[in-house]
C-alpha cells in the first residue's frame, strides 16, 4: 500500500474545505438568485431611495412579519393564507408579456394588495440607488394597470377631497392624493372624489387595490400615521398568521433562467471556480506520484534495531512511557543493590538509606531522593512529555553509573 503525499492533518483539511464548497454551492444554487444584490432608484422593494419600498419590507419584518421578496415563480411561493404585494407595476401598454404572470398570481392568491404606479423616476448616474429627477406619472398610465386588474373606472389626483369612510380609522397623509373615480371596487378608505383602497368584487378572493402608493414608499411611512396604516393594511389581510410575499417579477428581477446558465453568471461562477480548484485538490491529494506503481516499503523491518524501534514506537503511541519509567527506576535500584553487596535483610526503606549512604561516600552527583522526584514528576503530571521522561531516564542510567563505578572515599 503506498504513503499518501498528505499528513492526516493536512487531509483533514482537504476534506472539511472540500466539504464547505459544495455546501456553499449547493446553497447559492438554491438561494443564490435572491441573495444576488440589487440597488437601484426604482418603485420596488429593494430600493432604498425616497421611492422604493425597502423601508416597507424591513418594518413588517422588525413587526415579526415573515416577509418574502420573489424573483421567480411567484405563484408556486403562495401558500395558504399567504399575502401577495404587487408594488407599483408597470404601464402593461409597455410590456404586456409581465401582465401574463401577474394575472396568474393574482388568479391563484387567496389575499393580494395591489398598490398602483404613480411616480417615475431616474437615478443618478454615479450613484444608482438614488433618484436623480422624479415626476408624476401620467393617468393613463395607471389607468391602463387598472383596465389589465379588470377594474371599472379611472384614476385622477383632485386638490381637496373630504373622508366620507375609512374602515381603519386612520387617515392617510399625501400632498395630492390619487384616487380611483367610478369604480366597481368595494371601498376600505373612501372620499367624496373616489376610493383609495378598495376591494376588487370577487366573494371568494380578497384582492385590494390601493389607489396611491406613496402611503407605502420609503418617503411617505414616516408622514402622519402612514406606518401605521400600511401595517394595519397587511394585517388585516394576513389575519395575523399568513406569509407576505412581495412579486418583483414585474419589475425585472427575474431569475427563472436556465440552470447552466446561472452558474456561469455572477455570483454563481465564483462558487464554479471555488468547486473547481477544489476538486483539483482533492485530486491532486489522491495521486502518489506519475509513472509506475511504486512497491511499498515492508511494514515491519528485519533486524534486531527495527524491533527496537518497533517497541519504543508502540510504547510512545500507547503513553506507556511514564510506567516504564517506574519500572526501569525499581529494577535499577535493586541491580545496584545486588551488584554493591546490599544486606538482603533490608526493607525497602533500608535498603533505599543504604543506598543513598553509599552513594554519598562515593561521591555520586546524583541523590536517590532527586530520582523518586523526578520520576513522581513524570509520571503524576497530567501532560503527557517526552523529554520529561527521557531526562529522568538518563538521570538514572547516570546513577547507576556513577555508584557502581566510582571508588569509595577512603577518608569516611
Amino acid at each position: 500500500m503506498s504513503e499518501s503525499p498528505f499528513s492526516r492533518r493536512a487531509i483533514r483539511v482537504l476534506v472539511v474545505v472540500t466539504g464547505v464548497s459544495l455546501l456553499t454551492f449547493l446553497v447559492l444554487l438554491a438561494f443564490g438568485p435572491e441573495l444576488a444584490p440589487v440597488d437601484r432608484a426604482a418603485p420596488d422593494s429593494f430600493s432604498t431611495s425616497a421611492l422604493g419600498h425597502r423601508a416597507l419590507v424591513e418594518m413588517l419584518r422588525a413587526m415579526d412579519v415573515p416577509v418574502t421578496i420573489s424573483r421567480g415563480r411567484t405563484a408556486r411561493r403562495l401558500a395558504e393564507g399567504s399575502v401577495l404585494l404587487v408594488l407599483e407595476p408597470p404601464d402593461p401598454r409597455v410590456d404586456s408579456d409581465e401582465y401574463d404572470s401577474i394575472r396568474e398570481m393574482l388568479a391563484g392568491a387567496d389575499r393580494a394588495l395591489v398598490a398602483l404606479p404613480k411616480r417615475k423616476t431616474i437615478a443618478t448616474k454615479k450613484e444608482g440607488r438614488w433618484a436623480q429627477w422624479s415626476d408624476t406619472t401620467d393617468t393613463g398610465e395607471v389607468d391602463s394597470v387598472l383596465e389589465e386588474l379588470d377594474v371599472e373606472g379611472f384614476t385622477r389626483r383632485p386638490e381637496t377631497i373630504t373622508w366620507t369612510q375609512n374602515d381603519f380609522a386612520v387617515e392617510p397623509t399625501v400632498d395630492t392624493l390619487q384616487v380611483i373615480a367610478s369604480s366597481n371596487l368595494t371601498p376600505v378608505i373612501d372620499t367624496d372624489q373616489g376610493v383609495v383602497l378598495g376591494r376588487v368584487p370577487d366573494p371568494s378572493r380578497e384582492i385590494w387595490v390601493l389607489s396611491d402608493p406613496d402611503i407605502l414608499a420609503t418617503h411617505g411611512l414616516g408622514r402622519g400615521r402612514n406606518a401605521e396604516l400600511a401595517y394595519r393594511i397587511v394585517e388585516r389581510l394576513r389575519d395575523g398568521t399568513g406569509e407576505v410575499v412581495v412579486d418583483e417579477t414585474h419589475h425585472g428581477y427575474t431569475t427563472d433562467r436556465s440552470l447552466w446558465a446561472e452558474l456561469f453568471r455572477f455570483p454563481l461562477v465564483l462558487v464554479m471556480l471555488h468547486l473547481a480548484i477544489a476538486l483539483g485538490v482533492l485530486l491532486w491529494s489522491a495521486l502518489e506520484r506519475f509513472g509506475g506503481v511504486r512497491r511499498a516499503p515492508p511494514a515491519i523491518g528485519r533486524g534486531t534495531d527495527a524491533l527496537i524501534e518497533n517497541t519504543a514506537e508502540l510504547l510512545r503511541r500507547g503513553r506507556h512511557a511514564p510506567r516504564m519509567l517506574e519500572r526501569y527506576h525499581v529494577a535499577t535500584r535493586r541491580a545496584v543493590a545486588e551488584a554493591l553487596h546490599a544486606p538482603r535483610h533490608l526493607e525497602p526503606a533500608e535498603r533505599a538509606a543504604w543506598l543513598e549512604e553509599v552513594g554519598n561516600r562515593r561521591g555520586v552527583t546524583i541523590t536517590l531522593a532527586s530520582l523518586e522526584t523526578d520520576v513522581a514528576n513524570a509520571t503524576r503530571s497530567r501532560r503527557f512529555e517526552t523529554g520529561r521522561v527521557t531526562g529522568a531516564a538518563r538521570r538514572i542510567h547516570r546513577w547507576k553509573t556513577e555508584i557502581r563505578h566510582a571508588r569509595p572515599d577512603r577518608r569516611s
